[in-house]
């Protein structure tokens, strides 16, 4: 074992420290240590022709070119060639299928230790591979805290995974339960499909597994049990909790001792089965505040994830370049950096690889203002910085435009710590123009990520990485500067921190997917695709709800157009993807985007698209508070039509400031501003602490809005009520605001006005009628912002009535420092379905509640008299399992007739036996809970519906 006089002697570099050595090669780089070998492709044969350039000619000893099929374990050596040769043709090849090349170049005569004796040459290639349709099973392992915040986003996540050819199983975790508790939950979801389970992803603080003696970073401070997601991905190995004894690290996270729940290994006693990749923003306080909790960092990372699978949003259009910053040149750490980028973007001039110096990272003219696909940054580091890069807080607060990141430096590669500098990439900045999506530690060892050249999963590329030196596993080398005594190849410390399943190459999915149905014909149509090397569409096809979906197309369709003929009164489920040849370093395959997806009953009219939205009315002001004053006014005094505040963190439910013309008004006694802002509509008892209904026939006067937000009054709420259309899940509401004076005084001993606008930690929720809370914004100002948000009712659970919006400034706070930041107005705006005729005709709500890979989601319903909001539950009775629907239906009914009904095949509907469980009165709309009669089982699927048929009166 390496002592930790040696281990100290190597943690010096890390430090700093130069050595006289390093200077006599000052001209040599990272880059000059990697093969970018590249694929020219043809028809005919040779097939695949592979290419390089040369690197330190003169130091070159040999050069041997091996080759693999995708996938498998021996390399074949193809030929020895000539130290000057630049590349190979393969003439034994062949096309539409995949390969894995190694161009192993060796040197000679080179002074430095830290210098690769061996380059780095990897690449996957092949002409023409085929697109993937099936990627297999992906294990969502949950967070249980999370999967009530995040239903919505966790359904849409997996809405996306399926429709890249994935199968998805939920299995929801308590984030205290023990690590070996989680690893058996993974393990028997394994065992039962080994064939097709292939991910694992992590959602949330799940246990973090801790393992080994590990410095990897070659600080003996650091010696002892780094974090382990690579132990989920274990299925057969033996952990042990026995031997290490190790106590000297500063964290007592990382001291490791008998029987603590602490593995003993420092490497994979096996090779890993399953790829595994986290997203946890536990601990994050500074990217991009403490006033964001854990759920709103993980519905944002999601809206991300989703933006960017789908090309919507500021991932509509990233450009194939990488950006690098190095700043342990000497040390060789940042190989992976430029591997990544050779292999899955190409090499110079034809690829553009940005190499920036120190403090670059966030400009305009790099990182802060331009896209990136790929990124790599090594600095000496710390938890939560990189020198020459920039912080956690950076991350949290500036934008940094890249997708896939490698970062490296001391300590932050382990990432189960406060503010991590890796985790702050995925969670970004409150303004979401920062684009992080994925994070490795890449230097020590090197990471392998040239499968995601053509197409593979980032997930499987980091596990053939932690793979590398096992028996059996992918042989790859080299594995980059060893500091600790943990091999320089894999380790258990090696891991992911972002969303496993997530690809390299995106390409736009069908928009505007529309369905008909008519004498057994169905009839499928959609916009034209604008991608380049378009070859065309395939269309996927389910029969059986929540069913595996089968390529019913044999060649990708030239127009964007799909009929067939089905049996009448069955229901069908069709995936529709656009196909492009992607043109990459390895070659070109044929790649698949998102599925868009549509049901259809067979003969049953138009079909129900389920990512489309409906069409909406143009958004409509609901209600304002204040003006918005031209800035250019003389004098500009933006608040004065406000009240200043009254110095008091107001309790709810406030008082109502009235008008003359209402009828509670007095002249004498007319009550003065408070937190609590009404608007007209009537309050029911309990909405806001209420003790008693509330009419508030006029909306209070902006003298009642307290200008600003301090030290000692924290909050300004706005309490308004929405109708049915505005509440509609499908409807989009938007809330603007200005934000135009801030300050602060510095008390004693000071007593002056400070200089500048002051930092200001601003969050806003969204609250409903049942109190539960959404964060719709956050952000720290340092200066004027006016500010626009918008979302949807589903992502907020708006109420039919009343509703909450709650400004709050929490932080930061100073000792003997007064801060205030001043509103000029703060408007609500909706946007609402078209109304359609639908008289005659029912509205359809299904839901699956058992079969694999699918939960219980709401139905965004459209049209004058249908339910307000419909989701699915589950309800336990006497041991048993049962489907409930609950609906808003308006109390007052003129020619629409509800009617709940359940099935098991979605062919044969009724409503026997249903048990009404709940019918509560909330103002002018009723919920109702409606619960099956038949338990749901593991091999049975149960449906649940609610019909609008307005033919008939009541």
């Amino acid at each position: 074992m390496t002592t930790r006089r040696a281990l100290l002697s190597r943690a010096l570099f890390l430090l700093g420290l130069t050595i006289p050595l390093f200077r006599v090669h000052s001209q040599t780089l990272p880059s000059d240590f990697v093969v970018d070998l590249s694929a020219t492709v043809s028809p005919t044969s040779p097939h695949i022709r592979v290419s390089w350039t040369q690197r330190l000619q003169s130091n070159i000893s040999s050069q041997r070119i091996h080759r693999r099929l995708k996938g498998g374990l021996a390399w074949t050596r193809l030929a020895d060639l000539a130290t000057t040769a630049t590349n190979y043709a393969d003439t034994s090849c062949l096309p539409g299928v995949e390969y894995e090349y190694w161009m192993e170049r060796s040197f000679t005569g080179l002074i430095s230790s830290y210098m690769p004796r061996t380059s780095l040459g990897y690449l996957n290639a092949g002409y023409s591979i085929p697109a993937v349709d099936r990627r297999g099973k992906i294990l969502l392992v949950i967070d249980s805290t999370m999967t009530a915040p995040l239903a919505v986003e966790i359904a849409q996540l997996q809405e996306d995974l399926i429709g890249d050819g994935w199968a998805v199983q939920q299995i929801p975790v308590s984030r205290t339960s023990p690590v070996g508790l989680v690893k058996g939950l993974i393990s028997a979801a394994y065992k039962a499909d080994p064939a097709n389970v292939r991910m694992v992803y992590l959602l949330g603080h799940v246990p973090v597994p801790y393992s080994g003696n590990n410095a990897s970073d070659g600080h003996w401070q650091h010696l002892g049990a780094w974090s382990s997601d690579g132990y989920y991905g274990d299925m057969d190995g033996i952990w042990t909790d026995i031997s290490v004894k190790s106590t000297g690290a500063t964290s007592p996270r990382n001291h490791n001792v008998p029987a603590d729940g602490k593995f003993d290994q420092s490497t994979f006693p096996t090779t890993l089965e399953l790829a595994v990749g986290r997203v946890d923003f536990s601990g994050l306080t500074k990217a991009p505040s403490a006033a964001v909790t854990e759920a709103d960092l993980l519905r944002r990372y999601l809206a991300k994830a989703h933006s960017y699978r789908h090309q919507l949003g500021n991932y509509s259009s990233i450009p194939r370049r990488a950006i690098i910053w190095d700043g342990l040149t000497s040390l060789y750490t940042g190989v992976t950096g430029w591997h990544w980028a050779y292999s899955g973007l190409g090499r110079p001039p034809g690829t553009v690889i940005d190499r920036i110096g120190s403090g670059q990272w966030f400009s305009t003219n790099f990182a802060g203002g331009r896209n990136y696909l790929i990124g790599y940054a090594g600095g000496y580091g710390s938890y939560e910085t990189i020198s020459g890069l920039g912080t956690s807080a950076d991350f949290g607060s500036k934008p940094s435009r890249v997708v896939f990141m490698g970062m490296f430096g001391s300590y932050l590669g382990d990432w189960d710590s406060p503010n991590n500098i890796m985790r702050s990439v995925l969670a970004g900045n409150a303004k979401g123009d920062s684009l992080g999506l994925a994070c490795i530690w890449a230097g020590t060892p090197n990471y392998f990520m040239h499968s995601m050249g053509m197409g593979e999963p980032i997930g499987l590329a980091v596990r053939s990485s932690q793979n590398a030196s096992l028996q059996g596993g992918t042989s790859f080398r080299p594995g980059g500067p060893q500091w600790g005594p943990s091999s320089p190849l894999g380790g258990v410390h090696t891991g992911l921190m972002g969303d496993p399943a997530l690809r390299l190459h995106t390409v736009e999915p069908p928009r505007k997917l529309v369905a008909a149905s008519s004498g057994g014909k169905v009839s499928l149509s959609w916009a034209a695709s604008n991608e380049e090397d378009l070859a065309g569409y395939h269309v996927y096809r389910a029969i059986v709800p929540g069913g595996r979906f089968t390529r019913v197309t044999a060649v990708p369709l030239v127009n964007p157009a799909f009929s067939e003929m089905r049996i009448p009164g069955e229901s069908c489920t069709y995936l529709v993807k656009s196909v492009v040849l992607e043109r990459v370093p390895g070659g070109t395959y044929y790649n698949g985007s998102q599925g868009s997806r549509i049901v259809v009953a067979v003969d049953g009219g138009t079909g129900t698209s389920g990512p489309s939205s409906p069409v909406l009315e143009p958004f409509a002001l609901t209600w304002r508070v204040g003006q918005d004053d031209n800035p250019l006014a003389v004098p500009y005094v933006p608040h004065s039509e406000f009240s200043s505040e009254n110095g008091l963190n107001d309790l709810p439910p406030g008082k109502i400031t009235r008008l003359p013309l209402d009828p509670l008004y007095s002249t004498l006694g007319n009550p003065a501003k408070d937190d609590d802002y009404y608007c007209a509509g009537n309050y029911p008892i309990g909405f806001n602490g209420l003790t008693a209904s509330l009419a508030v026939p006029n909306q209070e006067p902006s003298t009642a809005w307290e200008r600003a937000l301090t030290n000692g009054d924290l909050t300004n709420r706005v309490h308004f009520v929405l109708n049915g259309a505005q509440a509609n899940p499908a409807s989009r509401i938007r809330l603007n605001f200005e934000l135009t004076a801030g300050g602060f005084f510095l008390g004693a001993p000071l007593n002056q006005l400070g200089i500048g606008f002051g930092m200001h930690d601003v969050v806003i929720r969204f609250r409903n009628s049942r109190g539960s809370a959404t964060t719709i914004y956050t952000n720290r100002l340092e200066g004027p912002m006016r500010v626009s948000v918008e979302f949807s009712a589903i992502g907020v659970g708006a109420s039919v009535g009343a509703n909450t919006i709650e400004f709050v400034r929490v932080g930061p706070s100073k000792p003997a420092t007064w801060h205030w930041i001043a509103f000029d107005y703060v408007s609500l705006e909706t946007a609402v379905p078209k109304t359609t005729t639908m008289s005659g005709v029912p509205t359809v709500a299904t839901g699956i509640q058992s079969g694999e890979g699918h939960l219980p989601r709401p139905v965004v319903w459209i049209g004058e008299g249908s339910p307000g909001f419909v989701s699915l539950d589950m309800a336990r009775v006497d041991g048993l399992d049962y489907l409930t629907l609950t609906y808003l239906r308006p109390e007052v009914l003129s020619e629409t007739l509800f009617r709940v009904e359940a099935s098991s095949d979605m062919k044969s509907w009724s409503e026997s036996g249903l048990v009404e469980m709940q019918s509560v009165l909330q103002g002018a709309v009723r919920q109702i809970t409606v619960r099956d009669s038949t338990p749901v089982s593991e091999n049975q699927y149960r449906f649940m519906r609610v019909l609008a048929d307005r033919s008939v009166a009541r």
